[in-house]
């Protein structure tokens, strides 16, 4: 695969981070925008895997190894509000994990201290949804819980699985009426999910409040010690396991044909 190159999303109006993981082990991973928002290792070395979509490289993620970037270092990234919109794009190639379980990709979505935001993730088991490794798009006004219910439910999501060993365009957008789930070239039609209908805008914690940009795995609860994939010295799950070779967050809901463009210039050659 010939590498991309990245003024394809650097370039793109109303971007607020664009890593393309090309730094080697132990260094941080620096954004193109107008923050470097840096994304430091957490848990073991994150090592730099020889294949990539914006150069030769990526970053090799797996249980126990993760990276974050606190609130204070990336404010471009605490979108929030009941006007905001966002979107999370990522470019992956997953490896399958066993048991299976649902994959956080990226985005600001802190279950522990009750500040969700937003974040991309593959197969959440929703209302009505079998988790499948779908994209899936979380988006919460509350922080916590939906409203009447014990758990956050306000996600869209894809019917397609993500294939595991193949690079493939994963991304979520929200434009303040609905969350959309992206898989490489198109929206991926749920009948009840993508499109999901959702107007309460972004939690808003503060400046203080705001949660620490995450990549690879986000922190749960205690009462979610059951879970296959739960550290509980660091709280963190939902571990998603494969390379990374792109990641980028913008002020707004990409277009689908925005999303087509990038596909297809990035992972269709």
């Amino acid at each position: 695969m010939t590498p991309a190159s990245p003024s394809l999303v650097s370039t793109l109006p109303g971007l607020r981070a664009f890593w393309t993981f090309q730094e080697p082990a132990g260094d941080p991973r620096l954004a193109l925008g107008p923050q470097p928002s840096p994304l430091r290792e957490c848990g073991a070395p994150v090592p730099r895997a020889d294949e990539g979509v914006f150069g030769p490289h990526s970053a090799d993620l797996a249980a126990g190894r993760w990276l974050t970037c606190p609130p204070a270092e990336c404010p471009a990234l605490n979108l929030h509000g009941p006007a905001a919109q966002v979107s999370v794009v990522a470019w992956i190639k997953p490896r399958r994990q066993d048991p299976p379980w649902c994959d956080f990709i990226a985005g600001l979505w802190d279950e522990r201290a009750m500040r969700r935001q937003y974040g991309l993730f593959l197969g959440l088991g929703l209302s009505g949804v079998k988790s499948n490794r779908q994209v899936c798009g979380h988006v919460s006004a509350t922080g916590g819980h939906s409203v009447g219910l014990k758990h956050c439910d306000d996600a869209s999501s894809g019917s397609t699985p993500v294939l595991d060993d193949v690079w493939s365009l994963v991304a979520m957008t929200y434009d303040g009426t609905a969350i959309r789930s992206y898989l490489n070239d198109h929206l991926d039609p749920h009948p009840q999910r993508s499109p999901y209908p959702y107007s309460a805008g972004i939690h808003c914690g503060g400046d203080a409040g705001a949660s620490a940009f995450t990549v690879g795995a986000v922190s749960l609860p205690d009462f979610r010690l059951g879970h296959p994939r739960f550290d509980p010295v660091t709280t963190m799950g939902n571990t998603f396991a494969g390379l990374i070779g792109g990641l980028a967050v913008f002020d707004r809901a990409l277009a689908d044909t925005e999303l087509r463009t990038l596909h297809q210039r990035t992972l269709a050659s």
